[in-house]
């Protein structure tokens, strides 16, 4: 595991944090691990804004089915296949 150290955090943020661990009897050291934690966890929106850059850019690499889908103006979204049966 890593390690990080933040220089010139503001004295209110530390005793926010300090505080709200107390409530939750624990450590800041393990409240502030759950925030940072929770945080890198991409949202929804977030991956919708990936997405949305990613677009228009084409295939990333030569694939038939990819060009077929954007040939066909399929940019995104979920496709189902059928099974043979």
């Amino acid at each position: 595991m890593g390690q990080v150290l933040i220089r010139n955090l503001d004295d209110d943020v530390i005793e926010t944090y300090r505080l709200r661990a107390k409530r939750k009897r624990h450590s800041l050291e393990q409240e502030l691990r759950s925030v940072l934690s929770e945080h890198a966890i991409p949202s929804g929106s977030d991956l919708e804004a990936e997405a949305e850059s990613l677009r228009g850019q084409g295939p990333m690499v030569n694939d038939p089915l990819a060009n077929a889908m954007l040939d066909a103006g399929i940019s995104g979204g979920s496709l189902a296949l059928q099974s043979g049966d």
